[in-house]
Order: C-alpha cells, then sequence, then structure tokens
C-alpha cells in the first residue's frame, strides 16, 4: 500500500493522485481498516517526508484518517496537528 501513497504524493496529475485514493478507500473497503493500520508507520514515515502546507498531504491524511481505526486516527492526529482536522 506505500507505494499508493508515494504515487499520490509524487505525481502532478490530478487523475493519478484521485485514483491513488480510491485505490486506498478499495483496500479498505476488502481488507478493512487493520489493514491500513499495519502500514500506519510506513505511510507516516512517508508522508513526513513532505512539505506541511501541501493540499495533497491534507487531503491523504484525511482520508487515512476517514479509513483507519480510531486508535490509527489519534496517532494520525499527534504526528500531524496541523494537518489533521
Amino acid at each position: 500500500m506505500l507505494p499508493i501513497v508515494k504515487r499520490a504524493m509524487i505525481s502532478k496529475n490530478e487523475a493519478v493522485f484521485q485514483a491513488s485514493l480510491e485505490s486506498l478507500r478499495k483496500i479498505e473497503n476488502m481488507f478493512g481498516n487493520a489493514a491500513l493500520d499495519k502500514c500506519l508507520g510506513s505511510f507516516v514515515e512517508a508522508l513526513e517526508k513532505h512539505p506541511g502546507g501541501d493540499a495533497r498531504i491534507i487531503e491523504v491524511l484525511g482520508v487515512l484518517k476517514s479509513l483507519c481505526s480510531s486508535e490509527a486516527s489519534v496517532i494520525l492526529q499527534r504526528r500531524f496537528p496541523r494537518q489533521v482536522a
């Protein structure tokens, strides 16, 4: 799943970005939020490498927060307090 997040962050193509987010939604739908929770550490590391003001990081974090467990959402909010509402 990490390549999906990385692709979303580096692609300048909005369609690729949106398709990557949709892929995360499909994975959660098929395998549940535990599948995303397992990759949370890798997601956090990848997202920390991007500028905090980037609108894409805010959107990716919003999607991850909505798809992860409540415990993982709290972790995201603590790690990215400015970007996660």
